[in-house]
């Protein structure tokens, strides 16, 4: 189950998206891959995340730049866990593509 997140919550979150300690460069990067891959009708591309990947990979865009691009599409998305403790990082939520909302230092 999913909910949805109010624009309330983002400060936290946007800190832990930047903060490599929390969300890798590895991360961001499949993340960022998995957006590219799904199609309108909901449907992962394989072909299309493989070519998105390489292309991430492929230029040195760094930590921050990645984590921007990662932020816009997380924020046009605003899906979190059931109980709202972490935001999506990708299209379907899967365990290790999440993030939490609060800052490290309230946690």
């Amino acid at each position: 189950m999913a909910w949805d997140w109010s624009h309330s919550e983002v400060m936290g979150l946007y800190e832990n998206i930047h903060n490599p300690k929390i969300v890798s460069i590895e991360t961001i990067k499949e993340c960022i891959a998995e957006f590219a891959a799904y199609t309108e009708e909901d449907h992962f591309d394989r072909d299309l995340y493989d070519q998105k990947m390489a292309w991430i990979n492929g230029i040195d865009l760094g930590h921050e730049c990645l984590a921007d691009n990662l932020w816009d599409l997380v924020v046009a998305q605003k899906i979190c866990d059931n109980g709202g403790f972490n935001a999506w990082l990708c299209p379907n939520g899967c365990e290790c593509h999440k993030a939490p909302f609060g800052l490290a230092e309230e946690r």
